[in-house]
């Protein structure tokens, strides 16, 4: 059953194009999350953009000439502020929920949710409601436990490969290099993510003993008067499905 349950978690992952969707969500984090940090801690004290710096770098593996231009770019608060201003910063904000909007979207297509539709769908991303009202509680526990070890696990691992990493790719390609490497960081993190969205429902869904440890009392996945859900794929799944898009980032 263990050895279903894990190719199950597979054929979903390939249904919702894991490696495209990785990849995408990478960017979209890459793109979103520094510029979005910078300007956030140009705003704070001090002493919490120091930690801020230090919590990054640390975690990333950035070392010698790139370090110095993280140092450079989190040190020139006063001239970020200046040039951002509030609207800047709002603009920032809205700009770094792209990343939440494509994390709903795989979220919703894990579950086989339909998508949501107006300004509404847009907020829910923003505020991380990606499954309110629609996926019991209790249920959507499982995937946020799975996360949570995958990134950990992750994580930690990557305080071992990722400095020789940046400083390889630093000494090969300069600081474009560092880029790339940041960008694998987040296609790691993002893969993590999917498997614990695509386990989620795998397991919530087993009619065996598994299934229904996840879905406690109840014998349904999800809330009342949630929309049913959309039908699986009509055919075989294969690896090539993995990266295929079909739909845009």
């Amino acid at each position: 059953m263990e050895r279903l349950l894990l190719w199950r978690v597979w054929e979903r992952m390939l249904e919702i194009e894991f490696v495209d969707r990785s990849v995408a969500l990478a960017g979209k984090a890459f793109v979103s999350f520094f510029p979005l940090v910078i300007v956030v801690a140009a705003f704070v004290p001090q002493r919490i953009r120091s930690a801020i710096l230090t919590t990054i770098t640390a975690r990333l593996g950035i070392r010698g000439e790139a370090l110095t231009i993280a140092m450079d770019a989190f040190a020139s608060s006063e001239d970020i502020r200046q040039a951002t201003g509030v609207l800047g910063l709002v603009f920032t904000i809205f700009f770094a929920t792209s990343f939440t909007t494509a994390l709903q979207r795989m979220y919703l297509r894990a579950w086989r949710r339909p998508p949501h539709t107006g300004a509404g769908a847009y907020w829910r991303g923003a505020t991380w409601l990606l499954l309110l009202d629609e996926v019991r509680p209790r249920v959507l526990l499982t995937t946020g436990v799975i996360t949570s070890i995958a990134t950990v696990a992750y994580a930690v691992s990557a305080t071992v490969w990722m400095p020789g990493v940046v400083t390889s790719n630093e000494a090969q390609f300069g600081f474009f290099g560092v880029a790339l490497s940041l960008v694998t960081w987040f296609s790691g993190v993002s893969i993590c993510i999917l498997i614990g969205a695509c386990a989620g429902p795998v397991l919530a869904e087993d009619p065996g003993w598994v299934g229904k440890l996840v879905r406690g009392g109840g014998s349904q996945t999800l809330t009342a008067g949630a929309r049913p859900s959309l039908p699986p794929p009509d055919r075989e799944l294969g690896l090539r499905d993995a990266f295929h898009s079909a739909e845009d980032g």
